[in-house]
C-alpha cells in the first residue's frame, strides 16, 4: 500500500448565498482587513461595495489594494504588503480569480517577513507566520481558494515561480456559485479548462494518492459534464455550482499532487504569447496525453472514462472547439519556425513539474508535443 500524507487546512463554506451567511466570520481573524482584488470586475459587479458595507456594519476597518493584474508579479506583492503594513492590517481578504487570491497569499507572507519577495519562492522559504488569509473566488478554475500555492511572475527571468506553504492556505473560503454568474463565456471556458488541467495532471502525478485520485476523477467528471453548459448559459446555476465544486476538489488534490507538465509548458504560451493562464494550461494538455499514452495507458484510460469518451485527448480537443477555443498553435499566431524556441521555453518552465513524473521527459519530448499541437 502506498504511504502518503493528506492535509486540509481550509474551512470551506459552499453554496448559494454563502457570502451573506459567512462573510462576518472574518471578524474572528482580524479587525483591520486588507482587501486584495483586480482592478475592474469586483468593482463593476458591485461585489466590492457589498463586502465593504458588511465589514463596515461589523465595525471592521478595511483598506483596498485593488491593483492585481492578470499574472501578478513579485513587485505587485511588495506594493500590496506596503499598503498592509502602513495600515497595520492583521488579515488579508482575496476576492476574485486566481491572480487576486494568489496575490493575497503572497502579500500575507511579506507583511510578516522582510523581502524581497523573490526570496520566498519555493517550499516554506519564510520564517514568520503569515497573516491569516480569507478567499472569495469569483471564477471556477484555479483552486487557489483551497490550495497552498501563490504563483507569481518573475519579470527579470520571464518565468513563473511558486511560493508554497500550508500556512498560506486560506483560513476559510466562501465558495458562492452566485458570484460566478457574471463570468463571461471566454473566461468561463478558460478557467474551466484550468480546473480540468489541475485534475488530470494531478491524477497523473507520481505524488497522487488514493484520496487525491477520488477527488481528481470526480473533478474531471463534473468539469466534463458542466463546463459546456456553463459556457452556453452563464445563468445555469447548477452548472456554475458544479464547476465551482470541480475547481474546489481539484484544488484540494493539487495540494498533494502538484501538476505535471501541461502547466509548466503553458507558462510559455502565457508569458511569451499572452494566452490566458487557464487556456494555456489546457491548450497543450491533449497533445501531452497523446504523447505519453503509451507510458500510462491505464490511468489515461481512467481519465477518458471520467471525461465520458475515448481517447481522452480527442474529448478535450472537442470540448475546446465547442467553446470556440483555438486548439492549434498556428491558430494563435505561432509560426513553425518558432517551435524550437517554444520547446526550449517549455523545458525552462517545467523544472518544478518534471519532479512530479516517474518517467523521463527530454527536450525532444517537448519538441514532439509542440509539433503535435502545431
Amino acid at each position: 500500500m502506498k504511504e502518503f500524507w493528506f492535509c486540509l487546512n481550509t474551512k470551506v463554506y459552499f453554496g448559494c448565498s454563502s457570502l451573506d451567511k459567512y462573510i462576518d466570520d472574518i471578524g474572528t481573524l482580524g479587525k483591520r482587513i486588507l482587501i486584495v482584488s483586480g482592478r475592474h470586475s469586483v468593482k463593476v459587479s458591485g461585489l466590492l461595495d457589498r463586502i465593504e458595507k458588511r465589514l463596515k456594519d461589523k465595525s471592521l476597518k478595511y483598506f483596498e489594494f485593488c491593483e492585481v493584474e492578470e499574472n501578478p508579479t513579485f513587485q505587485t506583492l511588495e506594493q500590496g504588503s506596503e499598503v498592509a503594513k502602513r495600515n497595520s492590517c492583521d488579515c488579508v481578504l482575496g476576492i476574485g480569480g486566481g491572480s487576486a487570491m494568489d496575490a493575497a497569499k503572497g502579500i500575507a507572507i511579506l507583511v510578516t517577513n522582510p523581502g524581497p519577495a523573490k526570496e520566498f519562492a519555493g517550499e516554506d522559504k519564510f520564517s514568520n507566520p503569515p497573516l491569516p488569509v480569507v478567499a472569495i473566488p469569483t471564477t471556477a478554475g484555479t483552486g487557489s481558494e483551497i490550495n497552498r500555492y501563490s504563483v507569481v511572475v518573475d519579470k527579470e527571468e520571464n518565468t513563473k515561480k511558486t511560493m508554497a506553504s500550508l500556512s498560506i492556505m486560506p483560513r476559510f473560503s466562501i465558495c458562492d456559485p452566485e458570484l460566478t454568474l457574471t463570468l463571461p463565456p471566454k473566461l468561463t471556458a478558460s478557467t474551466g479548462m484550468d480546473a480540468l488541467s489541475h485534475a488530470i495532471e494531478g491524477y497523473l502525478s507520481k505524488k497522487a494518492n488514493p484520496i487525491s485520485d477520488v477527488l481528481d476523477l470526480e473533478a474531471i467528471r463534473l468539469g466534463a459534464s458542466n463546463l459546456k453548459r456553463a459556457f452556453e448559459n452563464g445563468k445555469d446555476i447548477e452548472a456554475r455550482a458544479n464547476m465551482l465544486l470541480s475547481s474546489l476538489m481539484a484544488g484540494m488534490a493539487l495540494n498533494h499532487t502538484g501538476t505535471i507538465l501541461a502547466h509548466g509548458m503553458g507558462y510559455a504560451l502565457t508569458l511569451d504569447y499572452g494566452l490566458q493562464h487557464g487556456h494555456a494550461s489546457g491548450f497543450l494538455l491533449p497533445y501531452l496525453l497523446e504523447h505519453i499514452y503509451h507510458r500510462d495507458k491505464e490511468r489515461i484510460d481512467k481519465i477518458g472514462e471520467a471525461l465520458g469518451g475515448y481517447p481522452s485527448w480527442e474529448v478535450l480537443k472537442q470540448l475546446a472547439k465547442d467553446m470556440d477555443m483555438p486548439i492549434r498553435l498556428r491558430d494563435i499566431g505561432i509560426k513553425e519556425s518558432e517551435l524550437d524556441r517554444l520547446s526550449q521555453r517549455m523545458l525552462e518552465n517545467s523544472s518544478r513539474s518534471l519532479k512530479n513524473i516517474d518517467f523521463t521527459f527530454t527536450e525532444d519530448d517537448f519538441k514532439q508535443v509542440a509539433s503535435l499541437a502545431f
